[in-house]
């Protein structure tokens, strides 16, 4: 068995032991002071989340962060990369303290009970070895929480279909050039990636066009989502996410109507359903055009698979693999953003909206009463960013309420402060860390004060340390964009009788926030995942 990869970069011996993330603070970190425990520091600490040459009795499993394992695997004499057709596992990692067989280290054993083989696909060339071994091991473990069920972590049936399917290996070896584009040789790894990227695209289109799927097939359900994941990560201004979305959806709602159940013993079915909750609702708030592109799709659609417990004992926030705090609350800031088209709000909107505020209400006091019950670290920290989520759609809501008010408003400002309360309280340096960008953009619309500033350029730059996300970059550009286009609001009590900007006021903009700022999630590369109207 590979050593446990520790959940901390530079935390504290007590939470290193435990296996638990660590937020750093001296003298006590906050996981010691929650669970009343001897925090101690180690007397001296060697950085090498940026070191380009491990210490050559570490094996590439002991590295934590994205980047270096990045150069562990580049670097390593002899890396577990597959063989031909015919082999049966994977060749052995050779280090000074591994000398274990292949069959002894690197042989899958599904979750319940099949052992796979990666057979079908032969990388031989070493560069697309490398890429597969980017993929395994530097995009997947930081696409999932960190507290997620073991099975989310281990898809030994994703990478099976890899080794089955010439275009689901594409987008696992696009997304590891990608990552090596963002940390090795930028000028090589985008434009592999890319390469790889859009081949796998047009052989999508070329199979679809030819009648060959029906909709149902994994295989398609998997490389919608990992280009939606190739879309996110990417450091490019622009993003195009949406399209993979809208084919996802179909996806979904053929399943629904051939009666293709979800399947508790993939448990890829529960991270497809999540992955589309999630980035519906964070990019809905960037690009207007998102809401409008699934005006004809139907929730319903997503029944059984956004609920599968792949892991019944586990605990349902270990079986939610990136939304942690559930579905229902994501749901609810979908229809939140919905309604930003439509203002001013009619009598059925407005009652609509009623609805939604006293949803949120309800999902921040049932949010808090379970923090305050939990005696589980990770799962605290789930139910914060839930917490954050459901005071930060309030003032969402608000401003579509009330048009009228601005940032000053004394409601707007008692949610901010609740929601800057919260946002202290997490530890956004972790897997998944881009889940954080939704409400910090919200936040980040209620004023220009310079520690509000501060925090939010503070919690950026840990998210991008937890995750590397594209989309984290994005987030930031956008809201540095919208400061520097904004003057302070007008000292009128909270409300105005004349014309004038308020940085609030961007909330309303239905074009998306990214409107006004260079439209980066609105436009694309030409090639993209399209699926055909018949299948919807």
């Amino acid at each position: 068995m590979s050593p446990a990869r520790l959940r901390s970069k530079t935390g504290c011996l007590t939470c290193r032991k435990r296996r638990k993330k660590c937020d750093g603070r001296k003298p006590q970190c906050e996981g010691c002071r929650f669970y009343q425990l001897t925090c101690t520091w180690p007397t001296s600490f060697t950085d090498r989340r940026h070191s380009k040459r491990p210490s050559p009795s570490r094996t590439c499993q002991e590295i934590a962060t994205p980047s270096s394992l990045l150069f562990a695997v580049a670097e390593s004499p002899s890396i577990a990369f597959p063989l031909s057709d015919n082999a049966e596992g994977l060749v052995s990692v050779q280090s000074e303290v591994d000398t274990r067989t292949a069959t002894e280290v690197d042989r899958p054993q599904s979750s319940f009970g099949v052992q796979f083989s990666w057979t079908g696909i032969a990388l031989s060339e070493r560069n697309e070895q490398l890429l597969f071994n980017l993929f395994r091991t530097a995009i997947i473990p930081y696409s999932v929480r960190a507290h997620a069920a073991t099975v989310y972590h281990e898809l030994f049936d994703m990478y099976q279909t890899g080794f089955q399917n010439p275009i689901v290996m594409k987008l696992f070896l696009g997304l590891g050039a990608l990552h090596l584009a963002i940390f090795g040789r930028p000028e090589v790894g985008y434009t592999r990636a890319m390469a790889y990227y859009n081949s796998a695209i047009k052989e999508i289109r070329r199979t679809i066009d030819a009648g060959a799927v029906e909709g149902t097939e994994d295989w398609l359900m998997i490389a919608a989502v990992l280009m939606t994941l190739f879309e996110e990560r990417n450091t490019d201004p622009s993003c195009n996410a949406q399209v993979h979305l809208q084919g996802l959806a179909q996806l979904f709602r053929v399943r629904q109507r051939m009666q293709i159940k979800a399947d508790a013993r993939f448990p890829f079915h529960r991270i497809a359903a999540e992955v589309f909750i999630y980035n519906v609702t964070n990019l809905s708030i960037l690009n207007g055009q998102v809401p409008e592109m699934l005006a004809l799709f139907d929730w319903t659609d997503l029944d059984g698979y956004e609920q599968l417990l792949p892991s019944p004992n586990a605990s349902r926030i270990a079986n939610s693999p990136i939304l942690g705090a559930g579905h229902a609350l994501h749901l609810t800031i979908f229809y939140v953003t919905q309604l930003r088209h439509r203002v001013p709000l009619n009598v059925a909107n407005a009652s609509q909206a009623a609805h939604l505020q006293f949803q949120l209400v309800q999902a921040q006091r049932h949010l808090s009463r379970s923090i305050d019950a939990s005696t589980d670290w990770d799962e605290c920290q789930a139910l914060e960013g839930g917490l954050l989520y459901a005071i930060s759609a309030q003032i969402f809501l608000y401003k579509i309420q009330h048009p009228e008010v601005v940032s000053n408003h004394p409601d707007i400002r008692r949610l901010a402060c609740a929601a800057v309360e919260v946002l202290r309280r997490c530890v956004v340096a972790v897997n998944c860390a881009a889940y954080f960008c939704w409400p910090v953009t919200i936040l980040a619309c209620t004023g220009t004060d310079p520690d509000l500033k501060s925090l939010i350029r503070a919690k950026l730059r840990d998210m991008w340390d937890g995750s590397y996300s594209g989309h984290t970059k994005r987030t930031e550009a956008v809201i540095e964009q919208i400061w520097r286009d904004t003057s302070s609001g007008p000292d009128d009590g909270g409300q105005r009788d004349v014309p004038s900007y308020d940085i609030l006021d961007r909330l309303l903009e239905k074009d998306g926030l990214s409107g006004k700022c260079g439209r980066t999630c609105s436009q694309g590369n030409s090639e993209r995942f399209i699926t055909r109207s018949g299948m919807a």
